[in-house]
């Protein structure tokens, strides 16, 4: 998708280091981190990303909020309800 998107490939070549950064705190801290990009993070211009398409951006970071919320947040929740049921209080 964004090796199509021709505005956006050209604003990821004036910034490298924001090219490297955003995907390795994506994996290792939280995939949310990928909306440093467009965010205007303390108004740093390499954190303004430029898109041709920007609804077609927003719909993946949408479907991967999604996978984040069925892989992540409910397995923790399922957790959470089998702990309260299972183990006596002041345990």
């Amino acid at each position: 998708m964004f090796g199509k998107d021709s505005v956006y490939s050209k604003w990821m070549y004036f910034f490298p280091k924001t090219r490297r950064f955003i995907p390795v705190a994506a994996c290792l801290i939280n995939f949310k981190c990928s909306k440093i990009l467009y965010s205007g993070f303390y108004g740093l211009e390499s954190s303004m990303a430029k898109f041709g398409r920007p609804l077609e951006f927003y719909r993946i970071l949408r479907m991967i909020s999604a996978f984040s919320y069925i892989f992540c947040y409910f397995p923790i929740f399922i957790a959470d309800v089998i702990i309260i049921l299972k183990v006596r209080w002041g345990s």
